[in-house]
């Protein structure tokens, strides 16, 4: 994903008065594949969210590329297409093909761009983990996130940047209630103010990895042709 700032980078010191756009950029995310430890063309939906994350943060700090498009705001058909073990669809959107499903990815771009004060924890599709314990990422445009785990207070932590990481979150055995609220700094008080935003979500304590989680073999195996190539230095 950082090879994208290093390209840009170059151009940049090449031709210091061309301004860049970026006309697209995205990856394919499939809300049944999920991963602690998400890789390049896992399909994860939380891959998908880290690529977001990722790119719109090389974008961000470089002044001089005039705007980027993110691909795509919805899946789409594509006759071609076969990865992920999905036929004939193009999974890149940040909401589902039927137009009903906001991905992980979606709320990573609300906290970044949207005014309307909102907390979202993400991984919610991810219900059964195989670990004692989990690092929780929750999407925000408040000042500040308190999560409750199983009704007892565990964290509360500043949402600067929109992403929020709660490390080593401790998980019963059987299902656990994580719910997130959203604060915003108290000019007045001097306390935090609690607004009417929450986020829940419900996560399983199991002994195996689900294998569903995971896509097809030979999916992930699949090289995917370069559509393009720099022409070659004289």
């Amino acid at each position: 994903m950082n090879d994208l700032g290093t390209w840009l980078d170059d151009f940049h010191a090449r031709q210091p008065d061309i301004c860049l756009g970026i006309s697209e950029y995205g990856v394919d995310g499939i809300l049944q594949y999920h991963s602690e430890n998400p890789v390049k063309q896992d399909y994860t939906e939380e891959f998908q969210a880290l690529y977001h994350e990722t790119i719109w943060q090389i974008i961000k700090d470089r002044h001089w590329v005039w705007g980027s498009f993110v691909w795509n705001m919805f899946d789409f058909a594509s006759s071609i297409r076969n990865e992920g073990g999905i036929r004939g669809r193009n999974n890149k959107g940040l909401v589902t093909y039927g137009r009903y499903l906001r991905k992980d990815s979606f709320y990573f771009y609300k906290a970044q761009w949207s005014a309307e004060k909102f907390v979202y924890i993400a991984g919610r599709r991810f219900i059964e983990r195989p670990t004692n314990t989990i690092d929780l990422k929750v999407y925000t445009n408040c000042d500040r996130v308190e999560l409750i785990v199983n009704h007892s207070e565990f964290a509360k932590i500043s949402g600067e940047g929109g992403v929020v990481i709660i490390k080593n979150v401790s998980l019963f055995e059987g299902y656990n209630l994580i719910t997130a609220t959203g604060y915003l700094n108290g000019e007045a008080s001097g306390t935090d103010v609690p607004i009417n935003r929450k986020s829940q979500a419900v996560f399983m304590r199991v002994e195996e990895p689900n294998p569903s989680y995971e896509a097809p073999a030979e999916s992930r195996q699949r090289q995917i042709p370069i559509w393009f190539r720099p022409p070659a230095q004289p």
